[in-house]
């Protein structure tokens, strides 16, 4: 049995079948009360556990190769977050009201480093594909799921401004008075007034995905994604396309991944999550420096990011933009209410155990709260202890890849993957400004987890003595 599972391919579809598990379990929790007569909800309980599943055999494949940790495991990006996890199991069993659900999360954090611990280089480019496919497929999923979850009055009318002409705004239409009036509420959520109530037609302002269709919606006994995570999903689908598009020398793979890039693109605008629009345009402007530093820098910053911010903001989205700001300006200048309704409390409960924090998924715990910034999350879960192995997850990270990308021979040998990293980093490094990327166990981390560990597996190849003896065998 050793030899079979130590034959590559099997490894492969091993690790890639773990990897699948994660995303598996993803988008439910083990809370609640388990209903054994709805298949349904007894299904979502069951697969919460794939994470700890998932883990567990990593941890059977290590110790049956006979791996082991050196002191240099710990001194890589995801080195550094499996100690930001130990922390945290630590401060989940001591500090948490809710230890069980609290240790679930951390296990579950802790399963996507265990896999990648016992993956080789290899296998990480296969990851990242199976990601691709993955984020692909929810993403189709959520687009083709918005139009059929629109009321079909709706629909009809909120259609003629989403394709024939894109000059009109994505979502502002006029609603005919004998349907239902759609209300915004706080946290964006609509609640349905009754329609004697209506008195002339009303406009749709700002967010058609989140406005029309899956605010406070389910889905077979999910919640359906919000404006934020289906950005995520088409920044991520955008940053590989574009980095394949970078990479690319055949003129069909190139005309093939230019359609995937503009249809990733396009759903990006659709969404209109603020933060991973302006996140993917910084990113992409970093991939295009990362590439050619001085053309493309040049090329990128003054024609580029300008002609998509134009294209972007004044043929697709002005009226939905303009309506939008106008009507909730006070809200988007406190980053969705962040500023005084969360990070205050989240703040201030940190204070009350500032070394080691309450343990993982403290904010829902004790607050009811996402923290919605990465720092804030690593500080109210492991406290400052737990904070700054994360913090060095993220500066080592960048130190190896500005390393790597000024390696000639290394980046021209591992050109994919450097400027792939460069968009990916750049876009969850700025993502977690408003969002908790890379913090606790969510689709962010599945996303970033790979390009993290692809960095710590090429440190070696950093240092100068390998460098030289590169030169020595050339």
């Amino acid at each position: 049995m050793k030899s079979i599972i130590q034959s590559p391919k099997f490894k492969l579809f091993f690790v890639l079948s773990l990897w699948f598990l994660l995303w598996a379990g993803y988008n439910t929790n083990p809370g609640g009360k388990l209903d054994v007569s709805n298949a349904i909800i007894f299904f979502q309980h069951f697969r919460a556990y794939f994470p700890i599943l998932a883990g567990l055999l990593a941890v059977f494949l290590f110790f049956l190769e006979k791996k082991h940790f050196s002191i240099k495991s710990f001194k890589t990006p995801l080195g550094f977050l499996f100690l930001y996890a130990l922390v945290g199991f630590f401060s989940s069993v001591v500090f948490s009201k809710e230890p069980l659900i609290a240790l679930y999360w951390n296990f579950s954090y802790l399963s996507p480093i265990l896999i990648l611990f016992a993956a080789e280089k290899t296998h990480l480019f296969s990851i990242i594909k199976l990601n691709w496919f993955i984020i692909f497929g929810i993403v189709l999923a959520l687009i083709i799921g918005f139009f059929f979850l629109v009321p079909k009055p709706l629909r009809s009318s909120i259609l003629p401004s989403v394709i024939p002409s894109l000059s009109h705004s994505l979502g502002i239409s006029e609603l005919d008075s004998s349907f239902l009036h759609f209300e915004n509420r706080n946290n964006h959520h609509l609640k349905a007034t009754n329609k004697q109530e209506l008195k002339k037609p009303e406009k749709i302002l700002g967010r058609p995905y989140e406005d029309l269709a899956l605010a406070g919606k389910n889905f077979l006994g999910m919640p359906l994604t919000r404006p934020t995570g289906l950005g995520r999903y088409a920044g991520f689908l955008a940053i590989l396309s574009l980095a394949w598009l970078l990479v690319q020398k055949r003129k069909l793979k190139f005309f093939l991944w230019l359609i995937v890039f503009l249809l990733s693109f396009s759903i990006l605008a659709f969404s209109q999550a603020r933060t991973a629009i302006i996140s993917f345009l910084v990113a992409a402007f970093a991939m295009f420096f990362a590439l050619k530093p001085k053309f493309f820098s040049i090329l990128t910053g003054f024609i580029i990011i300008p002609s998509i911010l134009f294209v972007l903001f004044f043929f697709i989205l002005h009226p939905s933009v303009y309506h939008y700001f106008r009507a909730k300006a006070p809200f988007i200048f406190t980053l969705s209410g962040r500023t005084y309704s969360v990070w205050p409390y989240v703040w201030h409960f940190f204070l009350k155990s500032p070394l080691f924090g309450w343990g993982f998924y403290a904010g829902r715990i004790f607050l009811n709260k996402h923290p919605h910034n990465a720092i804030l999350h690593s500080l109210v879960q492991t406290g400052i202890i737990g904070t700054i192995f994360f913090i060095l997850s993220f500066i080592f990270s960048w130190f190896f890849l500005f390393k790597a990308v000024r390696r000639k021979d290394l980046f021209e040998k591992e050109k994919f993957f450097l400027i792939a990293i460069t968009g990916i980093l750049t876009f969850f490094t700025l993502r977690g400004i408003t969002e908790s990327s890379g913090a606790f166990f969510g689709a962010d981390w599945l996303i970033l987890a790979p390009f993290l560990a692809y960095l710590g597996k090429i440190s070696s190849e950093l240092e100068p003595n390998h460098s030289a003896e590169i030169t020595n065998n050339r």
